[in-house]
């Protein structure tokens, strides 16, 4: 991925939210710069079960869920507010009850719509405005060093 011409990498800590903030900014400002493409890579956790049929009991030891669990962002955030009083414990409660509330709700309301109709699938998926196809996305390839063998033994790429 670093290979790729014009690309800035962003490395982070996923499970910081303000290490994360400030690498997003970064890559943002870099593509609003025009100088190229951007792509953050944030190493993460998941200290929990994909589901209830994946049971990471199975296949990680419990000292691996242990440090896993230190580095969840949602404890790790909270804590962080705590710390730096800009909320309290009983805050951070009310908070995690009202996003549940809010979790539920929108969840029996997904539940409770319309099936989509198939008519639907391509709707918001492309911009009406624009047509990345157009002559305005038109580059030129900007190669770098000199080609590299394909590797087929041929000498050229269909070998």
């Amino acid at each position: 991925m670093r290979g790729f011409p014009g690309l800035h990498v962003a490395e982070c800590d996923g499970t910081d939210p303000l290490e994360s903030y400030a690498a997003c900014r970064e890559a943002i400002q870099y593509c609003r710069d025009r100088r190229g493409p951007s792509l953050v890579h944030a190493q993460v956790t998941r200290p929990y079960s994909h589901s209830l049929s994946d049971d990471e009991k199975l296949y990680k030891s419990p000292e691996e869920r242990e440090k896993e669990a230190h580095r969840d962002p949602i404890s790790k955030f909270a804590l962080f507010l705590v710390r730096e009083g800009l909320l309290d414990q009983k805050q951070i409660e009310d908070l995690e009850a009202e996003i549940d509330n809010e979790v539920r709700d929108a969840a029996d309301q997904a539940l409770a719509a319309e099936v989509p109709t198939i008519e639907s699938i391509p709707v918001n998926v492309y911009s009406p405005d624009i047509d990345p196809s157009s002559a305005a996305f038109e580059s030129q390839p900007q190669y770098q060093g000199a080609p590299k063998p394909c590797g087929n033994g041929g000498g050229h790429a269909l070998g």
